[in-house]
């Protein structure tokens, strides 16, 4: 990758300049050594089963590479059985961690380890490392990625063939999973998984899984076959099966020959994605963005409704018709969901639904209503999804469109221009077209403020200057003013989760703050947070001032606080570390 392509798509997956250190232990950068490398390292799984199968990933992506090293695993002993089909690690157990079972018990597992691992870097230094831990780029979100994304990214591992979550199933689960499903007279690849079972600020409605189940029986003769605990009660769908308190080697196996996924933020939608099921993911819980824990798979497409950047609970009707997207058209081992035509990655979000039409989203922000041809019978054959190539038909008074649409073949770096685009929020009236009686006529698309930083970044255009403009017809207007020749560093002013943020220019704002979509400001003081554990003081100094002054208050004062003191501690102690480029 050229240095231009890291400038102008700040959300690839890029390594780091050079290897951190975490919580004073050394973490492993694979750029550092070769394939004979024999040193330990170390894995700390979190304690959830998502954090199991995704860092399975990473597991094997390393071990692959590094077959004479001793790899020492620490996991939740509920998840032994998936953890222990993966040859050649020493398996080790963390105390017992949070679980949804037991509310209010449980620890913070990795806290209990690390002075066992600190003493024996101290003991070998320059051999022990560790390799996967709770640490993320401070970049995480202003890239789109995912935590399991993030983290083998500081190790410098990035997976370009199938980077989503490893979910082992060997002949013995097959078999088991084949027996069951004769028993209960299910066939392979005709019924669908329910797993309405999460921790309580993740939770759906259990009577909209009761109505789910119910119409999807009706419509397409699919039957629910219900995983959960005993906890969750039973479900009123005809002819369902509930089958709880299975082994998770069991669930992997039963869920191998699923046709389709409908659950809840939980690690069963990462086994899912694992196993490349067609998946909508129910997201509704405030406090994380849903970009940090989505299942990584081109299969899983994410339900998350939005209502003035608040996350809600999404319609009955929105995951119906989302689950019928999936079931028409997605297939194992293909990419069916169309790319953004502001940054390029997949659209793996959905806002709203109906028998009309679809509103995908991208991670940028930026959505795209698609016209569908809903057809609610088995009988009848599935209408084909249209391939969806950029530039597309766009009918729209909004300028921006119209603007851009005409600008993506002129533009270029090669003569010098300033272009405004203005940006108007019409989420409203996207709704409404998708819920409205009458034929959807063509696609649309809705650009969103990072959608266009990053489209015209890509054409080499810096934002130089934001306005804020009131129009009456259309309520308040952004305007973008790009430029591809002014010098220099400019400025911006860019209203931020109902905050003013201040930056000095387009390049720290691309390079943090390209997620206003998800604007989350307890969340935005896990750079400053990252910046501290990698030691990275002057840079968590700089972003802590930024984001004090964006949002004064006790919190954001205690990062500016802490970061200023390692600052100064550093710099009187000779370990002053360079700010990140």
């Amino acid at each position: 990758m050229s240095s231009e392509e890291k400038i102008t798509t700040p959300f690839s997956p890029s390594l780091p300049l050079s290897s951190s250190v975490w919580r004073s232990i050394p973490v492993f950068y694979a750029e550092n050594y070769g394939q004979d490398f024999e040193g330990t390292l170390y894995f700390l799984f979190g304690y959830g089963l998502g954090d199991v199968v995704n860092n399975l990933r990473a597991l094997v992506e390393i071990q692959k590479r590094y077959k004479k090293a001793k790899l020492i695993v620490y996991s939740d002993k509920r998840w032994d059985l998936l953890v222990k089909k993966i040859p050649g690690i020493e398996l080790r157990h963390f105390p017992d961690g949070f679980d949804v079972r037991k509310p209010g018990t449980g620890t913070i597992s990795y806290e209990m380890v690390l002075p066992h691992i600190r003493a024996h870097v101290k003991s070998e230094p320059g051999n022990i490392f560790i390799a996967v831990g709770h640490f993320c780029q401070p970049d995480q979100h202003a890239k789109g990625e995912s935590t399991w994304e993030s983290v083998p990214r500081t190790a410098g591992i990035i997976s370009h063939d199938r980077p989503w979550p490893v979910v082992p199933v060997d002949r013995e689960d097959t078999v088991w999973a084949e027996e069951f499903l004769k028993r209960h007279d299910l066939e392979p690849f005709n019924f669908v998984i329910l797993a309405p079972f999460t921790w309580p600020e993740k939770q759906w409605p259990k009577k909209d899984f009761e109505n789910l189940g119910t119409r999807i029986y009706h419509e397409f003769r699919l039957r629910s076959l219900i995983l959960a605990y005993p906890e969750a009660g039973l479900f009123e769908i005809p002819e369902c099966i509930h089958a709880y308190d299975l082994t998770v080697s069991q669930v992997a196996g039963v869920m191998s020959f699923a046709k389709g996924f409908i659950g809840l933020d939980s690690g069963l939608a990462h086994m899912a994605a694992g196993l490349d099921i067609p998946s909508t993911v129910i997201y509704t819980s405030k406090e994380h963005p849903p970009l940090e824990i989505r299942p990584i798979s081109p299969n899983s497409l994410l339900v998350t409704t939005m209502d003035a950047n608040q996350i809600v609970s999404p319609t009955l009707n929105t995951v119906y018709y989302s689950f019928l997207f999936q079931l028409q058209h997605a297939k194992p081992g293909e990419i069916h969901l169309p790319s953004c035509p502001a940054c390029l990655r997949l659209m793996l979000y959905t806002t709203q639904a109906s028998r009309r039409g679809i509103i995908l989203m991208c991670v940028c922000g930026t959505k795209r209503l698609i016209p569908l041809e809903m057809i609610p019978s088995v009988s009848s054959p599935l209408p084909h999804l249209s391939s969806l190539e950029y530039p597309i038909n766009v009918q729209s008074d909004l300028e921006t469109q119209s603007k851009v649409e005409h600008f993506s073949d002129t533009i270029s770096s090669d003569n010098p221009q300033r272009i405004e685009l203005a940006l108007r929020e019409e989420e409203r009236w996207g709704w409404e077209r998708v819920n409205s009686e009458g034929p959807i006529e063509t696609e649309r698309i809705y650009w969103s403020f990072d959608g266009l930083v990053f489209f015209m970044g890509r054409k080499g255009f810096h934002l130089i200057e934001v306005e804020n403009k009131e129009d009456l017809s259309a309520g308040t207007s952004e305007v973008l003013v790009f430029s591809n020749s002014e010098k220099g560093k400019h400025p911006l002013k860019i209203s931020w989760g109902g905050k003013l943020l201040r930056v000095p220019d387009d390049a720290l704002y691309k390079k943090y703050f390209t997620w206003r979509t998800w604007a989350n400001l307890d969340r935005l003081q896990s750079i400053p947070k990252t910046l501290i554990q990698f030691g990275e003081y002057t840079e968590a100094a700089h972003m802590a001032y930024i984001l004090f002054s964006m949002d004064p208050n006790p919190k954001t004062f205690r990062w500016l606080l802490r970061s200023c003191l390692k600052k100064i501690l550093s710099s009187l102690n000779g370990s002053f570390k360079a700010p990140r480029r």
